[in-house]
Order: structure tokens, then sequence, then C-alpha cells
């Protein structure tokens, strides 16, 4: 392995701890601040920019190398800006990935002037679909841990995609609420933010607190601690991205409301989508590409 691979593989490697630094990161505190990538900026963008430099005087294709380098940035930072597909330390952590390491290890066996800018050559592409295998074990993995705990009277839907916790720990919970809890007098898709409704004020958020202390009773009658929403209801839950039944807005009203004894009463246990921080998936993804190479394409 000539100088140049080496210190091809010394970066990308550095960019595969950094990425699980991030994971580490956004699963314990659910945020990455910028500044976490600092010591995959300072080791990778010497080291790429010689791979890149070798580039530009070897390889005829180089501009098309770059061209794509640039659109799959791009393509990143408009699905996480404008379409809301992943967050910020998702797209940052794709874009340092195309930047620091655009041609997948495997390639390097042969001399850099004979790379051609093929989809399977370039690496983002095993990356993404590393990606996308990883995200298929988080249902499956879900509807284990259901089956093992024993939640096995919900639909199949809550099962793969929803954890079934106490009300004590919702809190805790990122999630969207799935249980069928009656919300009287709020609009189809009204938000709410910061504990205030559309208008504001403060009428209005006792209003709103008002509801969902109200909502909360009717949904914990005896017997009735599940209430599943039907498949339809429950994919436009998800989809809408409704904020009046995020975990820490229901746990915020349900607190707020303490001056009712038993605000929940025997809504004990909630179900709560399961999110994965995406930067773990794209993680094990990235590991899965930069060992295995392209033969993942096969």
């Amino acid at each position: 392995m000539d100088l140049i691979s080496t210190l091809y593989m010394i970066s990308g490697i550095v960019v595969f701890l950094n990425l699980a630094y991030a994971a580490c990161l956004d699963t314990l505190f659910r945020r990455v601040l910028f500044r976490a990538w600092y010591p995959m900026l300072i080791i990778c963008t010497p080291l790429s920019g010689i791979f890149y430099i070798q580039l530009f005087l070897e390889n005829p294709y180089f501009t098309t190398i770059i061209e794509l380098v640039i659109l799959f940035c791009a393509a990143y930072y408009i699905i996480s800006r404008y379409l809301k597909a992943f967050g910020g330390a998702d797209a940052w952590g794709l874009i340092f990935v195309t930047l620091f390491v655009p041609i997948s290890p495997a390639a390097l066996a042969m001399p850099v002037s004979q790379i051609t800018p093929s989809l399977i050559v370039f690496f983002p592409i095993a990356v993404i679909t590393g990606f996308a295998i990883s995200l298929l074990f988080v249902p499956i993995a879900l509807l284990i841990l259901n089956l093992i705990k024993r939640n096995r009277d919900a639909p199949w839907y809550y099962l793969m995609t929803c954890q079934n916790i106490p009300a004590e720990d919702l809190s805790k919970k990122i999630g969207f609420v799935m249980n069928d809890i009656s919300m009287p007098g709020m609009k189809e898709g009204e938000e709410v933010r910061g504990g205030l409704g559309e208008k504001g004020g403060e009428g209005e958020s006792s209003r709103v607190r008002a509801h969902y202390a109200q909502g909360l009773r009717e949904g914990g009658k005896e017997g009735h601690t599940h209430l599943y929403l039907n498949f339809t209801e429950f994919m436009r839950r998800i989809l809408k991205k409704d904020l009046k039944y995020r975990a820490e807005y229901i746990i915020n009203h349900m607190l707020v409301y303490r001056k009712d004894p038993q605000p929940v009463n025997n809504f004990d246990r909630f179900w709560v989508t399961y999110t994965v921080p995406l930067i773990l998936p794209m993680t094990a993804g990235y590991l899965m590409a930069y060992i295995a190479g392209y033969s993942l394409l096969f």
C-alpha cells in the first residue's frame, strides 16, 4: 500500500471514530454541537486534500468525481434543511463522509489513475446502502423486545415502532404518544408551541391545559389504558408530526395541571414511538461499507 492509500485509510478511520462519537452524543443527549466534528475536520482536511491533489494530477475523471461530491452534499443539505427528513447532525455526518471518503476503499486496490467515477466506486452509495440495511433491523429489534416484554396485545405496527413505558418515564422520551388520547376542543392539526395554543395568551394556554387533562382522564378509564389507533390514524399522527402529541408536551401539561389529584387516573402506561438517532444506523452503515466495500451493492 502506497503512502496516499495509507493516508486515505487513516482519514476513513478517523471519520468513523468521529461518527461513532457523534452517535453517542445524539443517543445520550439528543444533541450534537458542531464542535463535535472538529477533531475530524482537523485531521481529515489535510489528508483528504492530499488525496484530491493526486486525483487532480493523475485521474482524468477528477471533474466528474468532484461534481458527484458537490451533488450529494447539496442533496443532503436540501433534504435536511427543507424536507426535514433528518436532523442537522445527520446531514453533517453524510456531508463529511462524502467530502473525506468519496472513493470506496476497495477501489484503492487499483492505481488512482484508473479509478472511474461509477456509482459503485463512489463510496457514499455504499454507505447509504449500509445505512438502509441497518435501519431494517430497528423494527425487527423493537418487535422482539416487545414480545419478550409480553406486550403482545397491541397491533403489529405498535410492536414494530413503539415502546410501552410507565407514565412516570414519559418525561424521558422524545417520541410521539400513540395512545388514542382525545383532545376535545382542539382543531385537527392544531399545534402547541411552548405550552400555548396557536393564538397564544394565558387564556388560550389554560384552555389547552384543561383539554389535555380532560383528554388524559377520558383516555384513562378503567380497562382502557391502551386505546390503540387504527393503522390510518397511527400513520397520520406520525407523518403530521403534530406537536401536541409529543411526549414532552403531554408530560408538561400533566405536570402543569397538578391541581387535579389524579390527572391521568388509570392511564398508567403509554405507547411512545421509538426515535432512533439516524446517525447511529448511519455509523453502522459506514462501518459495514468500509469493511465490505462496494460488495454491499451486489
